[in-house]
C-alpha cells in the first residue's frame, strides 16, 4: 500500500511507543485547575472566555497563577516537566492548554471523573467533584464562592483570595482523590480501561474545536422535499384517524384499541403493559410493536409511521438549516465521555442540539469538506461488534464466515424469507440488514420469521451464544462480570424466573449480552484506532484532520492529493496499532481478523470503498 511504510514510521509520543498504564502509578504527575469567565459554562472553544486563576499541584507544592491566557508561562513549563497531567473532566483543561499555547498530542491526562466513571462500570454514580470527592471522604465546603458560579455569577468578578481559596480547594481534593483513585484502579486491574479513556481526551478535545460543515445547497433543497412530504402525510393521517388530537394519549388510546381494535401488547406475566397510571400505551415504541390484524390497522400503522419518520427527519432538517442560515454551515457538538453504560461515546449539540453519534445514514451526505477542491473520508470498522463478539466467544464457525467474507445479511434475509441464499435479491438482502445481528444482543425475535432467524443465527454462532449465556449464569451467582480487558459490569438485581409453563428465564439477560460486545468494539477498539489515527496524522505533517467519529468510524476532511495518506493511515490505525496496543496493554491477543473501510468523496460516505481484512500477527 502506498505510503505505508512512512505512515509506520511517523514517531508516536512516548506513551504510544510503549504504552503503559502503570506510569499512573508514578511521581511524576501535575495537578491542575483552571477558574475561568463563564460563557458556555467557560468552555475554551468561545474566544471571548479567558482564563481567571490557574490552580495546579505536584508531590512537593501547591502553586497558583492569576490572569489570562498570556500570562501563565509558569504553568505551561510546569506541564512540560511532568509525566501526566491530573484533572477532574481533563477534556475542559486540555482545550484551555491549547489556547495557552500548548501542544496536546505531547500531554497525557489522568482524569479523576473518567476514573470514576471506569470504577463504576455501568452503575449510575454521579460524578461531579463534590459527589466524587464525597466517596473518598475528601472534606467539601459549602463555598460561598460556589454558590455564586451556581448562581451565574463570573468568577472574574468575585473576591479574589475568596476565589483562590476555592480554586486551591479544588485542587488539593483533586489530588487526594487521584492518590486513592489510582490504588483502587490497580487493585482491581482496570488501569489500562483508563488509559485508553484518557488518550482518547486530547482527540475529543480537538475535534470539538473543529466543527463539521455542511452543504448548505443540498440542506435547503432536503428541508424542502421533506417538508412537502410531511405535509401530505399529516393531511392523510388525519382523514384516516378521524381528525383526532395525537397529542392526546387519551384520544390516540381510544383510536388504537377502540376504534380499530388492537391488542394491547402484554407482559411476561400476561397482563396488558400499561402506562406507570395504568393508561393503555400508545408511545411511539409500543406502537411499532403493536400485532396488525386487519387491513386497516396495517394501513393505519404504515401511514403513522412514515408520519413519524418524516417528522423526525424534519426536525434534524430544522436544525440544520438553522445552522446554514446563523453559523455559515459550521455544527458542532460536545462528546460525552462518562455517560453511557457501556462505555462508548455519546454527544450532545453545542448549540443547535444535534448529536453527531445519532445523525441519520442518510444525512450524511448533506456534509461536506469546509475547503474548496477538498474531500471528505471515512474509515469504518468492518462488522466489528460481530468481529468482537467472535474472538470473545472463540467461535469458529464465525470466523470461517469472516475470513472468508461470508455475506451474513444474506443469510438472515434467506433465514427470515425460508429462501435459498441464491435467491436472494438486493432489495431483499438490504431489508434484512437491521435484523442481523439483534439475536447477538439477546433478541429472540417477536414475529414468527424473526424467532426462526433468531434460533438460525444462535445454532450458527453457537459458541458466541454458549459464550453469552455462561455469561448470564456468572452474573446470576456473582452479580458481576469481569471482561477478558478488565472491565467490570454489575447487575446486583438480577434473578431466575420461573414461569408457570416451566420456562426459566435470567433477569438483565439482553444486557449482559450486549454490554461486553459493544463496550470491547466502541469503548476501547474504536477509541485505540482513532487514538493512533490522530497522533499519526498529526506528526506525519499532512494536512488533513478529523472532524467527527460516530460509534465504529472516524470522519476527516483532506486535499485531494493526500488520499492515499488518509487510507494508510486508516490501515495501519484501524489494525496493526489496535493489534499491538490490546496485546500491550490489555495482554489480549486478538483471535479474529479486524478489518477497515475506507471511502473518500466530495461528502461524508461517498466514494467507492476500499476494505481490508487484516489477520491478527
Amino acid at each position: 500500500m502506498e505510503n505505508l511504510e512512512a505512515v509506520r514510521s511517523v514517531r508516536l509520543p512516548w506513551f504510544l511507543e510503549k504504552p503503559d498504564p502503570q506510569v499512573y502509578l508514578g511521581d511524576d504527575w501535575l495537578v491542575v485547575d483552571f477558574e475561568t469567565t463563564n460563557l458556555d459554562k467557560g468552555s475554551a472553544l468561545n474566544a471571548k472566555n479567558d482564563i481567571v486563576l490557574a490552580t495546579w499541584a505536584t508531590k512537593d507544592g501547591i502553586y497558583y497563577k492569576r490572569g489570562g491566557c498570556y500570562e501563565q508561562q509558569e504553568l505551561v513549563e510546569a506541564v512540560a516537566k511532568a509525566k501526566f497531567i491530573v484533572a477532574h473532566n481533563a477534556k475542559f483543561e486540555l482545550q484551555w492548554f491549547v489556547r495557552i499555547g500548548i501542544d496536546i498530542s505531547k500531554v497525557l491526562v489522568y482524569d479523576t471523573l473518567l476514573a470514576d466513571y471506569v470504577l463504576a462500570g455501568n452503575r449510575r454514580w454521579r460524578l461531579d467533584l463534590d459527589s466524587v470527592a464525597k466517596r473518598y471522604n475528601v472534606a467539601t465546603k459549602n463555598s460561598y464562592i460556589k454558590n455564586l458560579m451556581e448562581a451565574g455569577v463570573c468568577p472574574s468578578t468575585m473576591p479574589a483570595s475568596s476565589l483562590l481559596n476555592y480554586g486551591l480547594g479544588d485542587t488539593q481534593n483533586e489530588r487526594s482523590i487521584f492518590l486513592e483513585q489510582r490504588r483502587n484502579l490497580a487493585i482491581l486491574g482496570l488501569l489500562g480501561c483508563l488509559f485508553t479513556r484518557c488518550l482518547l481526551s486530547p482527540v475529543l478535545a480537538d475535534i470539538e474545536g473543529r466543527g463539521v460543515y455542511l452543504d448548505e445547497q443540498r440542506v435547503r433543497a432536503e428541508f424542502s422535499s421533506v417538508s412537502e412530504k410531511l405535509r401530505g402525510a399529516e393531511s392523510t393521517l388525519n382523514t384516516s384517524a378521524g381528525g383526532i388530537n395525537f397529542n392526546s394519549p387519551k384520544q390516540l388510546a381510544c383510536l388504537l384499541y377502540d376504534t380499530l381494535g388492537f391488542e394491547e401488547l402484554r407482559g411476561r406475566d400476561k397482563e396488558p403493559s400499561r402506562t406507570p397510571s395504568g393508561g393503555r400505551k400508545c408511545d411511539e415504541d409500543t406502537i411499532s410493536r403493536l400485532e396488525s390484524r386487519s387491513d386497516s390497522q396495517r394501513d393505519f400503522k404504515r401511514i403513522l409511521s412514515k408520519r413519524q419518520h418524516l417528522n423526525k427527519k424534519h426536525q434534524t432538517l430544522t436544525k440544520l438549516l438553522a445552522a446554514c442560515n446563523e453559523d455559515c454551515g459550521y455544527l458542532f457538538a460536545r462528546f460525552n465521555q462518562s455517560v453511557t453504560q457501556t462505555h462508548r461515546l455519546s454527544s450532545g449539540g453545542a448549540k443547535y442540539k444535534v448529536q453527531f453519534q445519532n445523525i441519520p445514514r442518510e444525512y450524511k451526505s448533506l456534509f461536506r469538506a469546509r475547503s474548496p477542491g477538498w474531500l471528505v473520508g471515512e474509515a469504518d470498522g468492518a462488522q466489528l461488534e460481530f468481529r468482537v463478539a467472535a474472538h470473545l466467544g472463540r467461535d469458529p464457525q464465525a470466523l470461517r464466515d469472516i475470513r472468508n467474507n461470508v455475506d451474513v445479511h444474506k443469510n438472515t434475509a434467506a433465514a427470515l424469507l425460508s429462501l435459498s441464499i441464491h435467491e436472494i435479491t438486493k432489495e431483499q438482502r438490504q431489508d434484512a440488514k437491521p435484523e442481523t445481528f439483534r439475536p447477538l444482543y439477546g433478541s429472540n425475535g417477536q414475529t414468527p420469521e424473526q424467532k426462526r432467524y433468531a434460533e438460525f443465527f444462535h445454532d450458527r454462532y453457537s459458541a458466541i451464544y454458549a459464550t453469552q449465556t455462561q455469561w448470564t449464569w456468572d452474573v446470576l451467582k456473582t452479580k458481576e462480570l469481569i471482561t477478558e480487558w478488565g472491565m467490570r459490569f454489575y447487575w446486583p438485581d438480577t434473578e431466575l424466573l420461573q414461569y408457570r409453563n416451566g420456562r426459566t428465564y435470567i433477569t438483565n439477560t439482553t444486557s449482559i449480552f450486549n454490554y461486553p460486545v459493544q463496550s470491547f468494539a466502541t469503548a476501547e477498539i474504536i477509541p485505540i484506532s482513532l487514538v493512533y489515527l490522530w497522533h499519526r496524522s498529526h506528526n506525519l505533517g499532512v494536512s488533513l484532520f478529523i472532524v467527527n467519529t460516530v460509534h465504529d468510524s472516524v470522519i476527516a476532511e483532506l486535499p485531494e492529493s493526500e488520499q492515499s495518506w488518509w487510507k494508510a493511515l486508516s490501515y495501519q490505525a484501524f489494525t496493526h496499532d489496535t493489534y499491538e496496543y490490546l496485546e500491550k496493554v490489555y495482554k489480549v491477543k486478538f483471535t479474529v481478523p479486524l478489518g477497515v473501510e475506507v471511502k473518500v468523496g466530495e461528502h461524508w460516505g461517498e466514494g467507492e470503498g476500499e476494505k481490508w481484512d487484516v489477520e491478527p500477527s
